[in-house]
């Protein structure tokens, strides 16, 4: 028990029957692995949807900007060219009660329009038929 067990020698004594070679003193240390880059995958996708989000916009404004600057009649399927298969009336204003006060006037508040509800809708063209009544 009084023995002990070292691994070291004494100073400027090598082990005997080792064969163990000092490595050099200006040694290389092998180079280190390159640094583990950083996970972006949401910055990535948050800029993905943001450009996307701006193409749409831009795309949606131009269109937009170009259907309102045509006038009503150049786009296709809002020309309102007579083509003669109907004969509309003149439009005429309804008839209010005597003593009422018109729909926007300052005497009338409430913007209450007096006239009759039958006296709004638009007439038929001329030669319109009703429908059947249905069943």
């Amino acid at each position: 028990m009084t023995e002990l067990n070292t691994t070291e020698t004494a100073p400027g004594r090598t082990p005997a029957g080792s064969d163990a070679v000092a490595p050099p003193a200006d040694a290389v240390a092998p180079p280190a692995s390159p640094p583990v880059p950083k996970d972006r995958r949401k910055l990535f996708a948050a800029l993905r949807w943001t450009a996307a989000v701006l193409v749409f916009a831009t795309v949606g404004a131009g269109v937009t900007y170009g259907i309102t600057r045509v006038e009503r009649t150049d786009v296709p399927g809002l020309s309102t060219k007579d083509d003669g298969r109907w004969k509309y009336p003149a439009l005429v204003k309804p008839e209010l009660p005597a003593g009422a006060a018109l729909p926007f006037a300052e005497d009338n508040p409430e913007g209450i329009h007096y006239a009759g509800l039958n006296q709004l809708l638009l007439p038929a063209p001329a030669g319109a038929t009703r429908p059947p009544t249905p069943r």
